[in-house]
């Protein structure tokens, strides 16, 4: 099935109309260019990064290119309630830093 598609390939984000699979082909096939992936991101206002994995590779390079951007791996915690919790107080440090009141997430059960 054809939809519109963010990609990262080749180091440029693209909108295109293609299936899935097609830019998963282009994505393992072709060089993904991270610092020029970093920087699109950076342009369209990226304020933290959260790195699924595997592995940490691609949060420590954007530490090591934007040292003020708060950017992790979930490979660098013990538990979900830590990536949780990190990813809470970056959205509690961005509301304050914007002056606003409400977060888009709901706050966590105390069951959890």
């Amino acid at each position: 099935m054809a939809r519109d598609s963010d990609s990262g390939y080749g180091g440029r984000f693209r909108r295109a109309r293609l299936c899935q699979s097609d830019v998963l082909s282009l994505q393992v096939a072709q060089t993904v260019n991270w610092a020029a992936c970093l920087e699109g991101l950076m342009e369209m206002g990226c304020s933290c990064l959260l790195e699924l994995g595997p592995g940490n590779a691609l949060s420590r390079m954007a530490r090591e290119e934007f040292p003020d951007l708060p950017a992790r791996s979930v490979a660098d915690f013990q538990s979900l309630d830590g990536v949780i919790d990190w990813a809470r107080r970056q959205l509690e440090e961005q509301k304050a830093a914007a002056g606003v009141s409400s977060l888009p997430i709901a706050p966590r059960s105390a069951g959890r």
